[in-house]
């Protein structure tokens, strides 16, 4: 690989999992969605240690 690839990690506290245009919600968020619909969205993830 000659190039580093470019990661990006978003992570919202108390954030629902449907709360964005990407998963089907009615909000309009559409840099997040262009972001989702071109890379890696995970839908299915859990941690151990939540922090709240």
């Amino acid at each position: 690989m000659k190039t580093k690839p470019n990661i990006l990690f978003i992570m919202c506290d108390q954030l629902r999992a449907d709360a964005l245009g990407c998963t089907g919600n009615w909000v309009k968020t559409p840099n997040i969605d262009r972001i989702a619909h071109e890379g890696v969205r995970f839908s299915n993830c859990v941690t151990n240690s939540p922090v709240c």
